[in-house]
């Protein structure tokens, strides 16, 4: 009986190791989790930030003038210029939060567009799940920076 608890423990903790294996493997991972180089990560996420500010209080201000058709939506340019900030500034020594930034563009664009209402919302909903995924992949190439590398 021994020997089968054992055989059993060896592979439970074999299990739990694959388990807690980062995703770090990934191509698309190791190809944006590359560090920029001097102060130019802090800078574009700097801009990242600045840009989605003045999109933000621009839309802001088309709302509250009484002519929303001038500006952005308001609510997609404030959740998506968040979303896409805070990645920014924590990913802000790479440039892997590019995808969340084309997913949050997408998502801006086909907000504006003359659409039939059911072609956007797929289109809004597919554009932000290519934005959450970007920040995903952002977060796990933060992550891979990280890690000591042998």
């Amino acid at each position: 009986m021994t020997t089968v608890s054992n055989v059993h423990s060896t592979q439970t903790s074999e299990t739990h190791a694959h388990q807690n294996e980062p995703a770090s493997d990934e191509p698309l991972i190791r190809a944006v989790g590359g560090e920029l180089p001097g102060p130019l990560g802090p800078l574009l996420a700097t801009l990242v930030v600045i840009v989605s500010l003045g999109l933000t209080i621009w839309s802001l201000i088309a709302t509250w003038s009484g002519t929303p058709h001038n500006g952005l939506p308001l609510f997609a340019t404030f959740v998506a210029g968040t979303v896409v900030s805070l990645t920014a500034i924590y990913a802000r020594r790479t440039f892997s939060y590019v995808i969340a930034l084309i997913g949050a563009a997408a998502w801006l664009w086909i907000s504006i567009l003359p659409l039939v209402p059911i072609a956007a919302g797929l289109l809004q909903a597919v554009s932000v799940t290519v934005m959450v995924i970007g920040v995903v992949i952002a977060l796990e190439a933060v992550k891979y920076t990280k890690m000591p590398r042998f």
